[in-house]
């Protein structure tokens, strides 16, 4: 009997350590990414306010196009497969926000149209290798996938004119 009640409080303790543990993972697995991240977008930064100074506005207008257009496709692939029972609390008080947010972005997105198609489509030239033509066909894919995924977003939130 005393086994018994051994194994079944080891059982439970091991269950609400898990419990714990999961949660807590989940709750500072989001801010931790962040600020691994950090560097990284620093370094990005950088880059575009050296653009900047040096006066390339066009190069960093058409970078920061294609990250609004890869902003867009994270935030539809959340509306397809996304788990908010994941995210902490705070986590979930930015998903409150995001339809206001998500608005000023599709009104933007339909002023200045995506260019993606653009940088997508352009053609190969003739002497094009082996590796090129697959790397392209890989470029057209994905392409086509972040225009099906922008215009999904768009329907959604729609424009309301409030940018």
């Amino acid at each position: 009997m005393k086994l018994a009640i051994t194994v079944v409080l080891w059982i439970l303790s091991a269950a609400l350590g898990a419990f714990v543990g999961a949660r807590w993972g989940l709750a500072q697995g989001p801010t931790q990414s962040v600020w691994v991240d950090a560097p990284a977008r620093g370094v990005v930064l950088v880059g575009y306010l050296r653009q900047l100074r040096s006066g390339k506005t066009q190069s960093v207008i058409d970078q920061l196009e294609i990250e609004l257009d890869g902003q867009i496709a994270w935030h539809d692939m959340y509306l397809r497969e996304g788990k908010p029972y994941l995210l902490s609390r705070a986590a979930r008080g930015f998903l409150e926000s995001a339809p206001r947010y998500m608005k000023r972005v599709v009104a933007y997105r339909r002023e200045y149209p995506s260019t993606i198609s653009k940088h997508a489509m352009s053609p190969l030239g003739p002497d094009a290798t082996d590796e090129e033509r697959e790397f392209h066909a890989e470029i057209l894919q994905g392409g086509e996938e972040l225009e099906a995924a922008i215009k999904r977003v768009m329907q959604l939130y729609g424009d309301d004119g409030k940018t």
